[in-house]
Protein backbone atom coordinates (compact mmCIF):
# COMPACT_ATOMS: atom_id res chain seq x y z
CA UNK A 1 0.00 0.00 0.00
CA UNK A 2 0.92 3.94 -0.28
CA UNK A 3 -0.20 6.97 1.47
CA UNK A 4 -0.49 9.09 -1.43
CA UNK A 5 -1.42 12.90 -0.86
CA UNK A 6 -4.75 13.33 -1.91
CA UNK A 7 -4.22 17.63 -2.13
CA UNK A 8 -1.71 19.50 -1.65
CA UNK A 9 -0.77 19.21 2.49
CA UNK A 10 1.71 19.87 5.11
CA UNK A 11 3.26 17.06 7.17
CA UNK A 12 5.20 17.23 10.54
CA UNK A 13 8.04 14.88 10.10
CA UNK A 14 11.20 15.37 12.13
CA UNK A 15 14.60 13.66 12.73
CA UNK A 16 16.60 14.56 16.25
CA UNK A 17 19.56 14.20 13.78
CA UNK A 18 18.55 17.21 11.38
CA UNK A 19 17.12 19.23 13.92
CA UNK A 20 20.17 18.64 16.19
CA UNK A 21 22.11 19.97 12.89
CA UNK A 22 20.58 22.78 12.34
CA UNK A 23 20.56 24.24 16.20
CA UNK A 24 24.67 24.15 15.77
CA UNK A 25 24.72 25.71 11.79
CA UNK A 26 21.87 28.64 12.96
CA UNK A 27 21.54 28.65 16.63
CA UNK A 28 19.59 31.72 15.58
CA UNK A 29 16.81 30.16 13.89
CA UNK A 30 15.54 28.12 16.90
CA UNK A 31 13.56 31.05 18.58
CA UNK A 32 11.68 31.69 15.46
CA UNK A 33 11.39 28.12 14.43
CA UNK A 34 9.78 27.81 17.84
CA UNK A 35 7.64 30.55 17.56
CA UNK A 36 6.10 29.52 14.28
CA UNK A 37 5.47 26.20 15.43
CA UNK A 38 3.94 27.21 18.51
CA UNK A 39 1.91 29.95 16.77
CA UNK A 40 -0.20 27.28 14.34
CA UNK A 41 -0.41 24.09 16.88
CA UNK A 42 -3.12 23.16 19.21
CA UNK A 43 -2.09 22.66 22.65
CA UNK A 44 -1.50 19.38 22.72
CA UNK A 45 0.55 19.47 20.01
CA UNK A 46 2.72 22.54 21.19
CA UNK A 47 4.01 19.91 24.15
CA UNK A 48 5.39 17.30 21.80
CA UNK A 49 6.86 19.28 18.74
CA UNK A 50 10.50 19.38 20.48
CA UNK A 51 12.85 18.30 17.70
CA UNK A 52 10.19 17.63 14.26
CA UNK A 53 10.96 18.15 10.70
CA UNK A 54 8.48 19.54 8.42
CA UNK A 55 7.45 17.84 5.31
CA UNK A 56 5.90 18.98 2.44
CA UNK A 57 4.12 17.12 -0.64
CA UNK A 58 2.49 18.24 -3.50
CA UNK A 59 -0.74 16.59 -4.63
CA UNK A 60 -0.24 12.86 -5.86
CA UNK A 61 3.30 12.12 -4.01
CA UNK A 62 3.84 9.16 -2.21
CA UNK A 63 4.20 10.06 1.69
CA UNK A 64 4.68 6.59 2.62
CA UNK A 65 5.26 3.34 -0.03
CA UNK A 66 4.62 -0.19 1.47
CA UNK A 67 7.89 -2.21 2.50
CA UNK A 68 9.54 0.50 3.17
CA UNK A 69 11.42 1.00 6.68
CA UNK A 70 8.96 2.50 9.05
CA UNK A 71 11.18 4.83 11.16
CA UNK A 72 8.45 7.84 11.62
CA UNK A 73 5.13 9.26 12.87
CA UNK A 74 3.49 10.91 10.47
CA UNK A 75 1.02 14.00 12.01
CA UNK A 76 -1.07 15.73 9.29
CA UNK A 77 -1.09 19.31 10.05
CA UNK A 78 -2.83 20.25 6.61
CA UNK A 79 -4.23 18.91 3.77
CA UNK A 80 -5.68 15.11 3.06
CA UNK A 81 -4.21 11.55 2.69
CA UNK A 82 -5.32 8.29 1.33
CA UNK A 83 -4.28 4.27 1.00
CA UNK A 84 -3.88 2.80 -2.22
CA UNK A 85 -3.58 -0.58 -2.52
CA UNK A 86 -2.40 -2.39 -5.71
CA UNK A 87 -3.69 -5.30 -6.77
CA UNK A 88 -1.94 -8.06 -9.05
CA UNK A 89 -3.04 -6.65 -11.84
CA UNK A 90 -1.87 -3.67 -11.21
CA UNK A 91 -4.91 -1.91 -10.41
CA UNK A 92 -4.70 0.88 -8.12
CA UNK A 93 -7.47 1.32 -5.51
CA UNK A 94 -8.28 3.85 -2.91
CA UNK A 95 -9.09 2.40 0.88
CA UNK A 96 -9.11 4.82 3.39
CA UNK A 97 -9.02 8.76 3.82
CA UNK A 98 -8.11 10.93 6.42
CA UNK A 99 -9.34 14.70 5.98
Amino acid sequence: FEIVANEECVVLSVSNFLFHKISILCPSIIPMFAEVVMSSLSSFLKNITFGFDWDNFESGANVYTQGMKSERIYIILHGRLRLVRENARGEKKCCWRVH
